[in-house]
């Protein structure tokens, strides 16, 4: 197998030996039922020990994750040719690129936020400058008062 067929659906026909390669399972199900509608398949992924993962957990890190969704909001490849390369069921990613969307908007509170606790920060310390020129300017006048 080449490396460009790295993550791909390898689809056999069991009894005639012809094959074929595809991003998505189904895909490369279809074509050899298609020639043989009696056809025994056997499918694996390329470079893989299985071609899906079931269970519980996650095993992707948060790291990996906004890579693959930056990955999918470029636009420059097909979710299921994302997934094949990643090795992640094209509902995953989905989900992943959802959950970024549905942030999207938090974050730009959370600088309006910012701006905001860092301008209330300001005016209080403008205040309590003007609060210690006041007490300043009283206490001189109060020295001078006292020497004349």
């Amino acid at each position: 197998m080449e490396q460009d067929h790295q993550g791909k659906f390898l689809i056999l026909d069991v009894n005639t030996g012809d094959y074929e390669i595809d991003a998505e399972d189904l895909a490369a199900s279809k074509r050899p039922l298609a020639r043989r509608p009696d056809a025994i398949l056997f499918g694996v992924r390329i470079g893989h020990c299985a071609a899906y993962r079931l269970g519980l957990g996650s095993r992707f890190t948060a790291v990996f994750k906004a890579q693959v969704v930056t990955q999918i909001l470029r636009d420059d490849k097909t979710l299921a040719q994302i997934a094949a390369e990643y090795s992640v069921h094209p509902n995953q990613l989905s989900q992943w690129k959802a959950t970024v969307l549905g942030a999207m908007p938090a974050l730009f509170e959370k600088d309006e936020n910012a701006q905001a606790v860092e301008k209330a920060a300001q005016e209080k310390q403008v205040a309590e400058l003007f609060e210690q020129i006041g007490r300043l300017t009283t206490q001189l006048a109060w020295t001078n008062t006292k020497k004349s």
